[in-house]
């Protein structure tokens, strides 16, 4: 039975290169992480409502900063931990993710 439509196609996405052949891919791309300023600037635009930047908050800049540097250019961990904050407008509670094992 199929039930894709023809000519559709799946995107498998992995940090492990053992997977491509496992879900039988036909082909891989490797890809790099974000630059440290998109990632910081992604980190922002899920911290922040209405910004990607750290304008109207700018003593959470430097220990955003650092909590970016943890996340490698992963956009998906810049995405999560700025989504964890974006609540937490205080440096303490910033300080707090910076210092944790995620």
């Amino acid at each position: 039975m199929r039930t894709g439509a023809q000519g559709s196609r799946v995107i498998v996405t992995t940090r492990d290169q053992r997977v491509v052949p496992a879900v039988r891919a036909s082909s891989a791309y490797p890809l790099e992480g974000l630059s440290n300023d998109d990632c910081l600037s992604l980190f922002a635009q899920h911290a922040f409502m209405h910004t990607r930047n750290f304008d109207y908050h700018p003593h959470l800049r430097a220990v955003g900063e650092r909590i970016v540097k943890k996340c490698r250019g992963l956009p998906l961990a810049a995405k999560a931990l700025g989504g964890m904050l974006r609540t937490q407008l205080n440096h303490d509670a910033w300080e707090e993710i910076l210092e944790s094992k995620i």
